[in-house]
């Protein structure tokens, strides 16, 4: 069993028990939800994942950190190069782009140069 197949299996009794939840939800305004039981178990899982700090990305669960905008880092794409050795994060507004050995030290690198760009245009 590889470990992403581990996981779903601990994540599961959450994922149905919000799954089952979410399908008549009590709201505060009164009123119960009806929502489908596969779109509730879908938006199950996304929440739970998410909780446990993964979100869908091209066709596979991925770490929210590589994947996520920020306040201050927007939308980034995330690459991998020289099988796995380098990151390479673009940030798509700005064109700025980091080059780092692991994920946390480029995402650092790509935040510091968005945040410097930002001030640079603001004349601060």
């Amino acid at each position: 069993m590889t470990d992403e197949e581990r996981r779903a299996e601990e994540l599961e009794p959450k994922i149905k028990a919000l799954g089952g939840f979410l399908t008549a939800a009590s709201l505060p305004n009164g009123t119960t939800a009806r929502m489908d039981p596969g779109v509730a178990g879908m938006l199950a899982e996304a929440i739970v994942r998410w909780q446990d700090g993964d979100v869908w990305e091209a066709g596979r669960w991925v770490p929210r950190g590589e994947v996520m905008p920020t306040p201050e880092a927007g939308d980034v794409l995330v690459e991998s190069l020289a099988e796995g050795s380098v990151v390479k994060m673009t940030h798509r507004p700005t064109g700025l782009v980091a080059l780092g050995e692991d994920v946390q030290e480029t995402w650092n690198d790509l935040r510091r140069k968005v945040k410097d760009h930002g001030d640079d245009a603001h004349g601060a």
